[in-house]
């Protein structure tokens, strides 16, 4: 999904980012979210699908590119830190 975040949450939080692996970038900013209790709103376009990795690219591909992406995450948070994150975000949701 795409993002609007003011550019203040992110700024103070560069470097860190940086050395963060790919997908970590998300993990780090859901941090963010959850800590300064910003509002998430999420907005459905009808006309916008977000197909799966392994049906643009092929199973094998998308699915050794999920893994990777799982491996991103997982140089951040735990596996149980993952389940929490997603509750937290969800619980900000207007």
């Amino acid at each position: 999904g795409e993002r609007i975040l003011p550019k203040s949450l992110l700024e103070p939080h560069l470097d860190e980012m940086e050395k963060l692996p790919g997908y970590g970038i998300e993990v780090f900013i859901n941090q963010l979210i959850i800590k300064n209790k910003s509002r998430v709103k999420t907005v459905k376009w009808d006309s916008v699908i977000g197909p799966r990795k392994s049906s643009k690219i092929g199973f094998m591909r998308g699915t050794i590119a999920d893994a990777r992406m799982i491996i991103d995450i997982l140089h951040v948070i735990s596996p149980g830190e993952i389940f929490v994150q997603n509750y937290r975000i969800l619980s900000l949701i207007d």
